[in-house]
């Protein structure tokens, strides 16, 4: 039940920072970059926690 209540809660993180990524005008350019990043980072630890780190 952790399992899913953790990627639950990545799942909303990344939802929110993927659809920030487009250039905002209040964001400073690196600032968007690491949102992208964060982003995509957020992705992958979902993966891994639904595979169970068995693709590594």
């Amino acid at each position: 039940m952790r399992k899913y209540i953790e990627i639950l809660l990545l799942k909303i993180a990344w939802k929110i920072l993927d659809r920030n990524v487009e250039r905002a005008m209040v964001i400073s350019r690196r600032d968007n970059n690491y949102l992208f990043e964060v982003a995509s980072r957020l992705k992958q630890i979902i993966h891994n926690i639904k595979t169970e780190y068995n693709e590594i």
